[in-house]
């Protein structure tokens, strides 16, 4: 329950910080766990953790488009997050979830 609810604000956060801001958020390795997190979300019916990762997969996304730096992308990629990413389209029964996580791969993640 705790991770549900660390997962709820830093997606929270994310969602409202400024770039730079987030880049610190990169820096201090939080995207392993956050990414790890989007399993439940595959697995299970926790579509409010899923959607609160899923918004911290975009500002992340958002936040590198902005600084023009695809390390942003490659921290989320190494953190196996594409793999999560088409696991929630697979496997959530949450359909706003998986259209979501959709959008995330085709907006060129």
């Amino acid at each position: 329950e705790v991770k549900c609810n660390a997962a709820r604000a830093i997606g929270m956060l994310t969602s409202k910080c400024p770039p730079k801001q987030i880049d610190e958020l990169i820096s201090s390795d939080c995207i392993i766990p956050m990414v790890k997190m989007l399993e439940i979300a595959a697995f299970s019916s926790s579509a409010d953790v899923g959607r609160a990762v899923l918004s911290f997969v975009e500002g992340v996304l958002q936040a590198g488009r902005q600084l023009n730096s695809g390390r942003f992308a490659r921290a989320l990629q190494e953190a196996g997050g594409l793999q999560m990413l088409q696991q929630v389209t697979e496997m959530s029964n949450d359909q706003d979830l998986c259209a979501k996580a959709k959008a995330i791969l085709q907006s060129g993640f």
